[in-house]
């Protein structure tokens, strides 16, 4: 299923969201239905909220559904036939009645549709994961409207589930509002977030250009901790009209085989999302009735994005020269890990870097054969400063 740009005018944040999901869904259920006997997807805020399409193909639960019968196909090439399951949770009356019917009339797949919210339903939701039986592999799926609904103590149980992975969409613009408010009634609401009030000591004192990732990195901290995984890594996704973060996609696996997969996934959603905002700012100067003779592309101004880019790419370096200080030899894999669970980084900028240092001769390789033209992740490829 390609998604439409059409279904998404005015909410091309969305449609980076549905992008990654997509593509990062059908890969990852293609890996795991080779070892699962059951793989759950768990929705817990799942509209319909802004749908376009009478079949939902703009929504999170229509695409899951679509990729997750394509992963069906798949496997079935291969003689493997897991179970595949979902569970989907809106508190919306109206919305979850949309909801219902399109599960009912869902064959092949096991749906369940429950109009709760997710503080309530938490019990429910394990319920449905524990008969998945023991080789279960599940994908939670948070997406709330705001920042309420994904308070620690809630999500914890979800969290710990295991194989799993999650992503979590962090609404950046509506937390930063309200993180340091001191009113009485918004402050137990962000300690529950975070699960203590240790964030506000870490916040005070952070620039203004740094207090996106500060939020971000200290809630990911906490789900990594809560859950027990090996690797996250987030996404800032723009508003599509104004230099600015709107929300931010976190991911977390105990694998890095996810953390690759996300991660090229990733690269492909930023590059329609950039295309996307490009168009939707031409759309915004042409509504005064004056069309524009170059394209949305070629009037578009990529100086936030580029220079995010940079942020983060001087973050990467930084990191990876603090384990090369040394100059004992280093595990190419903690290289890969450092630019990896950076946003807007990837392993390509890192290995050209790496490379282009090491024809410099600043740096060697130990370890990587005449035959490969860069060093790869779990090959046991060590690096280190000359």
């Amino acid at each position: 299923m390609s998604l439409d740009e059409q279904n998404y005018l005015g909410r091309e944040q969305t449609l980076v969201k549905h992008i990654i999901l997509q593509r990062y869904l059908l890969r990852l259920a293609v890996i795991v239905g080779t070892w699962a006997d059951s793989i759950t997807y768990i929705d817990c805020f799942s509209g319909p909220w802004e749908s376009k399409t009478p079949d939902y193909a703009d929504t999170s639960f229509g695409i899951a559904v679509q990729e997750l019968k394509k992963v069906q196909v798949e496997l079935a090439k291969q003689g493997k036939r897991p179970r595949i399951r979902c569970f989907f949770l809106e508190k919306d009356k109206k919305s979850f009645a949309e909801l219902k019917t399109f599960c009912d009339s869902l064959s092949g797949i096991e749906a369940e549709a429950k109009n709760n919210v997710l503080e309530k339903a938490v019990p429910e939701i394990l319920e449905f994961h524990k008969k998945g039986g023991q080789k279960n592999f599940t994908f939670t799926f948070f997406d709330p409207k705001g920042w309420k609904g994904i308070e620690l103590d809630v999500i914890q149980p979800l969290l710990k589930l295991s194989p799993g992975e999650v992503l979590i969409n962090y609404m950046t613009s509506f937390t930063r509002r309200f993180i340091e408010s001191q009113d009485p009634e918004l402050i137990p609401g962000f300690d529950r977030l975070y699960g203590n009030s240790v964030f506000r000591t870490k916040l005070a004192g952070v620039s203004e250009d740094d207090r996106d990732d500060a939020m971000v990195e200290e809630y990911i901290r906490r789900i990594k901790a809560e859950g027990n995984y090996s690797f996250a890594s987030y996404t800032p996704v723009f508003q599509p009209q104004i230099n600015d973060i709107h929300f931010h996609l976190i991911y977390a696996t105990r694998n890095e085989k996810g953390l690759e997969v996300f991660k090229k996934e990733e690269r492909k959603a930023v590059e329609v999302m950039e295309s996307a905002r490009a168009k939707a700012q031409q759309r915004e100067r042409e509504s005064g009735g004056t069309l524009e003779l170059f394209s949305s592309n070629e009037m578009h101004d990529t100086q936030f994005y580029n220079s995010l880019r940079t942020k983060y790419w001087n973050k990467t370096k930084a990191k990876v020269h603090a384990l090369l200080a040394s100059k004992k030899p280093v595990s190419y894999d903690f290289l890969w890990e450092a630019a990896l669970t950076t946003p807007l980084v990837w392993v390509e900028d890192l290995n050209q870097s790496l490379m282009e240092l090491s024809k410099k001769g600043k740096l060697k390789f130990v370890g990587l054969s005449e035959r490969e033209k860069f060093p790869k992740h779990g090959k046991g490829v060590m690096v280190q400063i000359v």
